[in-house]
């Protein structure tokens, strides 16, 4: 059985449950979901030393005033998710004028 955290339709055979604050309400998504947040910040660390100019250490991939100047300075990197907010309507945008960075 696969439980999820919020309303999302999963394309399985399996049983399934997406369970709307599911952290607050299942201990196992709760664990889940402090794993992950953990696991995220140690990966914004490391992109931080790969790409300094983009803040990673200090905005963990959301857009603070810093990113999102680093994105219009040098484009995407690979770790930005195209299809999610800026990054997918700068995506749009510099594809459409052919200039795409990343």
């Amino acid at each position: 059985m696969i439980l999820c955290d919020g309303s999302i339709e999963l394309d399985t055979d399996r049983v399934y449950y997406s369970i709307v604050d599911g952290d607050e309400w299942v201990e196992s998504i709760s664990a889940a979901s402090i794993i992950a947040k953990v696991y995220h910040d140690k990966q914004m660390e490391i992109y931080d030393e790969i790409w300094p100019e983009y803040h990673f250490a200090s905005c963990q991939g959301y857009g603070t005033k810093h990113h999102l100047e680093a994105i219009k300075t040098y484009g995407l990197t690979p770790q930005h998710r195209r299809s999610y907010g800026i990054c997918r309507d700068y995506n749009m945008r510099e594809h459409l004028d052919g200039k795409e960075k990343a």
